[in-house]
C-alpha cells in the first residue's frame, strides 16, 4: 500500500491537526520508507511528534493488517520459532518489571497481545489477565499452543463496563492512526488510579539510519518527550521510565488521573531533529551502536540455533499446565480456549 508522492518543500501546512498539540505546521523529514517506496514522514514543528503525512484510515489499516502486515514485515503469516522465543523472553522481562508495581489481585488486560507470550507469563505468575488481538493466526497460536487467555478482538470492541486495574500496550501505540483517541478510551477502561504500561520504539535512540527508520506499519514515532506529553494530555501521569532514555525501546508506566495536563516541552522538535539527522558515518561510529549490533547479532545467532528446541519445550510445558486462574475474565463474544491443535509453527511440534 503506497502513499502519495511527496512535494519537494520542507514545510507542509496541513488541514489536519497534530494529534498531540493540534498544530498544523509540519516539516517533511523523509519521503521514502525503508524499502525505497514512497512514504512521506513529517514532524510537527510545535511539539516534535513524528507521523506519516497522510494518516491511513481505519479501513486502510484494517486491510493492511489483514492481508499484508505479517507477510511483508515478518516474512510469514504464522509465527516463526525465533519470534516466539523472543516474545516469550520479552514477556518474562515485562513481568519482572511490573510485578513490584501491580498488586497480585489486579485485573489486567493486554491490548494487541500478539502471540500471547506476555499474557501467559502473567498467568503463570497467578495474575487475572486477558489479552486481545485482531490477528487470527497469532491468536490461534496463543490459545491452542500456549493456553493463553486470548480472544480475537480489538480495542474498538471493548465497552468498559468492567474496569481494569492495569492495561498493557506493548508495541501497539505506534501502529494506531489516532493514538490520542486510543489513550482516552483506555482511560475509561481503567479504574481510578489504574496503571497503563506502554512500550514502543524510541526515536530518540534510533537503531537504524533515517533511511531505514520509517515504514507504513508505524504511523507514529515517539520520543520519551512526545510519548509522555501524549499520555499527560489524555489523563495519565508518569510513574516510572524503565531502563534509560537512550535505549531502543521506550518502556513507561503511567497512572490514570482525573486531571489532563499538557504543555509542550522546551525544544522538543529541535531535539527530535538532531537525533534523526545524524550522518551515516556518525551513526555507525557510535559506541552504543556497535555494542547494540554485537548484542543483536549474537541474539539472532542464539535464536537460529536454539529457537525450535526452545519453543517445542515451551509448548509441551504449557500443554502440561493449561490451567487459568479461576477469576480470569472473558470479554463479550470471547470464546473459551479450544483444545490443542497442531502447532502453526512449521517444524515445531
Amino acid at each position: 500500500m503506497s502513499l502519495p508522492t511527496s512535494t519537494t518543500q520542507n514545510h507542509s501546512r496541513q488541514s489536519r491537526a497534530c494529534c498531540l498539540c493540534e498544530g498544523t505546521d509540519f516539516e517533511i523529514i523523509n519521503t521514502k520508507d525503508r524499502r525505497g517506496s514512497s512514504l512521506v514522514t513529517v514532524m510537527c514543528r510545535d511539539c516534535g511528534l513524528i507521523s506519516h503525512r497522510d494518516i491511513p484510515t481505519d479501513e486502510q489499516l484494517d486491510q493492511f493488517y489483514r492481508s499484508d502486515y505479517r507477510l511483508e514485515y515478518h516474512g510469514q503469516r504464522a509465527p516463526a520459532a525465533r519470534r516466539v522465543m523472543r516474545a516469550w523472553k520479552n514477556g518474562q522481562r515485562i513481568l519482572r518489571q511490573l510485578q513490584p508495581h501491580i498488586p497480585h489481585d489486579a485485573r489486567l488486560l493486554e491490548i494487541g497481545a500478539g502471540l500471547g507470550c506476555t499474557v501467559r507469563n502473567f498467568q503463570n505468575a497467578g495474575y487475572d489477565i486477558a489479552g486481545i488481538d485482531p490477528g487470527e493466526d497469532y491468536t490461534e497460536f496463543s490459545t491452542t499452543q500456549l493456553g493463553a487467555n486470548m480472544s480475537k478482538q480489538s480495542l474498538a470492541d471493548l465497552d468498559g463496563t468492567e474496569p481494569h486495574d492495569a492495561i498493557l500496550l506493548v508495541h501497539v501505540i505506534e501502529h494506531l492512526n489516532a493514538p490520542h483517541h486510543a489513550l482516552l478510551k483506555i482511560h475509561r477502561l481503567l479504574k481510578p488510579g489504574g496503571q497503563l504500561y506502554i512500550e514502543c520504539p524510541n526515536l530518540d535512540a534510533p537503531v537504524a539510519r533515517r533511511s531505514q527508520l520509517f515504514h507504513y506499519a508505524h504511523v507514529y514515532s515517539f520520543t520519551p518527550s512526545t510519548l509522555r506529553m501524549l499520555a499527560e494530555r489524555c489523563g495519565f501521569e508518569l510513574v516510572q521510565h524503565f531502563g534509560h532514555k537512550k535505549q531502543a525501546n521506550l518502556q513507561m508506566l503511567f497512572r490514570r488521573t482525573e486531571v489532563r495536563s499538557f504543555h509542550i516541552r522546551e525544544h522538543s522538535s529541535q531535539r527530535t531533529l538532531r537525533r534523526i539527522r545524524m550522518s551515516r558515518l556518525r551513526y555507525h561510529l557510535r559506541p552504543k551502536y556497535l555494542i547494540e549490533r554485537v548484542r543483536k547479532l549474537t541474539g539472532y545467532a542464539i535464536e537460529h540455533l536454539f529457537a525450535e528446541r526452545f519453543v517445542s519445550q515451551l509448548i509441551a510445558k504449557c500443554r502440561n499446565s493449561r490451567h487459568v486462574p479461576a477469576e480470569t475474565h472473558q470479554f463479550n463474544n470471547a470464546q473459551p480456549n479450544p483444545e490443542p491443535k497442531q502447532s502453526p509453527l512449521q517444524r515445531v511440534a
